[in-house]
């Protein structure tokens, strides 16, 4: 009896430290192994998926849908979500909720497609390395912390896709709570109506270091947001920090205005940057003052015919000699003259 308590007690223990896996009737997730979970097939679940410990999920190139108004429910650990293969998709009707808890998503998309499905933050954690979230097209934000606690969005890379022309990316939510939101790296982030709503009198800190910003992007907003960090426009996006500057220095035609920051730019030739701050800007090392502009002249190559007459062979060095004239004999000859004419004296001399 009690080695059968023993092996029970065993393996309750190893079910609890598991990871909680909800799974719609007559559909599996396939066993984890190392601590992840590898799609091998397209996936729909029904119910809420579960998750309370460290979990790790490889979309694999593959679909993972749930249809249930709350789709993922994270309560402990970090819940992951990566993509080892191409074109990996969550697709949810619901909402993830990070409760007290954490949440990665390193690969793959993650499409909310209905009404109210978002990604809700209570005290939760969310960074982001890479791949999409995409809100749905009826009305939701991305994001959606509130109620109470300290919540955190890191962007550091992939897309951030707000997809309904009357919604907010992030939509602050009711309540009392602290908000942190940084985005860095090269994330693009595509706005249809504006960067965040609803702050109220919540304490929220929106810092921008990088990253690329398209649609119905507010200048003055995103120029407070980042802060001293150089902010650039080509009149469609607006680029900022590190990213800006990359954009810019790389072109080989086009004009970009400086919003704010302090640029220092080298630009090639056919680029204009026109300065739109209160401050002087440093462009190919001059200074441009505010309101001010400047072009780089494009280098032009003169490319200018040349003779085509045939150039004359040049001859070898032994060719290369004075042309004979005869002089060299006629000194040769004097000379022997008058060593014989020497000689002769010589030897009359010696007759006396």
């Amino acid at each position: 009896m009690k080695k059968f308590l023993s092996i029970a007690l065993a393996l309750l223990m190893v079910c609890v430290m598991l990871p909680v896996v909800a799974l719609a009737e007559g559909t599996t997730l396939p066993t984890a192994e190392n601590g992840v979970i590898t799609l091998t097939e397209d996936v729909t679940l029904s119910d809420t998926l579960q998750i309370s410990s460290d979990t790790t999920i490889d979309l694999n190139g593959k679909k993972l849908t749930i249809t249930n108004k709350t789709a993922v429910y994270i309560t402990a650990g970090t819940f992951t979500v990566k993509d080892s293969g191409t074109n990996g998709e969550m697709a949810l009707d619901g909402t993830i909720s990070v409760i007290m808890s954490n949440m990665k998503l390193e690969g793959g998309t993650i499409s909310f497609n209905k009404d109210p499905a978002t990604l809700a933050l209570v005290s939760g954690n969310f960074e982001m390395t890479g791949g999409m979230v995409c809100a749905a097209a009826d009305g939701t934000a991305c994001f959606n912390p509130g109620y109470f606690g300290t919540s955190k969005i890191d962007i550091k890379g992939g897309v951030v896709k707000g997809a309904s022309a009357s919604t907010a990316v992030i939509g602050c939510g009711s309540g009392s709570y602290d908000l942190d939101v940084d985005i860095s790296g090269d994330t693009v982030v595509d706005v249809n109506h504006e960067l965040i709503n609803g702050e109220g009198s919540n304490n929220v800190a929106f810092d921008i270091v990088s990253g690329t910003f398209t649609g119905k992007v507010d200048t003055a907003d995103i120029a407070t947001r980042a802060g001293g960090n150089l902010v650039v426009s080509d009149g469609n996006k607006f680029y900022v920090g590190a990213t800006a500057t990359a954009t810019v220095e790389s072109a080989t035609s086009g004009t970009f205005t400086v919003v704010s920051g302090n640029g220092n730019l080298t630009i090639k030739g056919g680029v204009t940057v026109k300065n739109n701050t209160e401050e002087p800007i440093t462009v190919n090392g001059k200074e441009i003052p505010a309101e001010g502009s400047y072009t780089e002249p494009t280098n032009i190559t003169i490319i200018v015919p040349g003779d085509t007459t045939p150039a004359e062979t040049p001859k070898p060095a032994e060719d290369q000699k004075n042309p004979s004239t005869g002089a060299n004999d006629v000194v040769a000859a004097a000379v022997a003259l008058m060593a014989v004419s020497a000689l002769g004296m010589a030897v009359l001399s010696h007759k006396k």
